[in-house]
């Protein structure tokens, strides 16, 4: 059997780029809080457009590593499964039909929840379709008037940590207790669809939410 070690460290490498693309999409919604604070007129538009697309590119490539990610099981079970048949294999071939089979699933990227944040930030209100549901709509909402509350105290949060896999924000210290306590801690937020079991791996500091809590102390002084 051909070795897979190679594949598998590419596989977990794929893991730890969806990281840094939770980070770079925290990064792109404090560009377009800045945007908004310092420009005006036609020059915002130009610059929101800009971060759009830069937002819709690095959700696809979420998207695709996600979708390597799911395809590398399948793949490798059909490996074993020819070499204990003593079959052939074109593995490429293979990959590429379960890679695309995984990438169907995914979502729009105008529906991922990064995407409807800078729409949110940057007041574009108008982008938010009639065909959204209630929830999508408050994302529109001023920023600045967003309310953080930790799922499991429902107190504010002070730091907040993201959730890599649905986007869910939890207070540290409460995540942190919650995850040690449970035998299968989950995402506690009522309804969310991720149902794979919780580790602090998965959890990536909020850079963005941070600094708007802290925006948020300074104008209270």
């Amino acid at each position: 059997m051909v070795s897979l070690t190679p594949f598998n460290m590419a596989v977990d490498d794929l893991k730890t780029l969806n990281t840094y693309v939770v980070q770079g999409l925290d990064m792109i919604r404090g560009v377009a809080a800045d945007i908004c604070s310092v420009e005006t007129g036609d020059s915002v538009n130009v610059d929101v457009e800009e971060l759009k697309s830069c937002t819709e590119a690095v959700i696809k490539e979420e998207y695709d590593a996600a979708s390597f990610v799911e395809a590398a099981p399948q793949l490798i079970q059909k490996i074993r499964q020819a070499t204990e048949a003593d079959q052939s294999l074109d593995w490429k071939k293979e990959l590429a039909s379960i890679y695309e089979a995984a990438r169907q699933k995914q979502g729009n990227p105008a529906d991922h929840m990064a995407y409807k944040d800078v729409l949110r930030i940057t007041s574009r209100r108008e982008e938010v379709t009639s065909s959204q549901s209630s929830e999508d709509l408050i994302m529109t909402e001023d920023v600045s008037n967003t309310q953080w509350k930790d799922p499991i105290t429902q107190k504010d949060i002070e730091v907040p940590v993201k959730n890599t896999k649905c986007g869910h924000i939890y207070d540290k210290m409460s995540i942190s207790i919650y995850i040690k306590r449970s035998k299968h801690p989950r995402c506690p937020y009522l309804g969310c669809g991720n149902k794979s079991t919780l580790n602090m791996k998965d959890l990536v500091n909020d850079h963005f939410v941070a600094r708007m809590l802290r925006e948020r102390s300074q104008h209270k002084d």
